[in-house]
């Protein structure tokens, strides 16, 4: 297979497995999606470097997920630019609420993303949100 499209398809799965893991809580997979200098902007703070990721992760249940039942994340449009062993992308965001009552939208946005490949595994270097609307109350 075309290196570049190995490529693509393994940032699209890296984006997969980051929304799947945050959606069910599975922290300790959120936490292999990153560099160890990774850089998490856009969610109401400024998180930088794989201590301060852990922290995140450790309070996600409590902060985040008890408080947003049935969240489900779902990005689309990706578009990479990858030059060897980095690489840039953008995609759409759209954050959902599910339940008995249907889905609700919660916000939408997009993402910036800074890539590098180690190990020959992608990671994020940085990751930033920018919200189309401020999240549903």
């Amino acid at each position: 297979m075309n290196t570049i499209i190995a490529d693509k398809l393994a940032i699209k799965e890296l984006i997969a497995r980051y929304n799947h893991s945050i959606d069910a809580g599975e922290m300790d997979v959120w936490l292999t999606c990153w560099s160890e200098d990774a850089v998490l902007d856009g969610i109401g703070q400024y998180l930088v470097g794989m201590a301060a990721l852990r922290a995140f992760a450790d309070s996600y249940e409590q902060n985040y997920r008890s408080k947003l039942p049935g969240g489900r994340h779902f990005t689309v449009n990706i578009v990479s630019d990858i030059q060897g062993d980095e690489a840039t992308s953008r995609s759409y965001l759209q954050l959902t609420r599910t339940g008995v009552n249907g889905a609700q939208i919660v916000f939408t946005g997009r993402y910036e993303d800074a890539l590098v490949k180690r190990d020959g595994q992608w990671r994020f270097r940085s990751r930033k949100l920018i919200q189309d609307m401020s999240p549903a109350s």
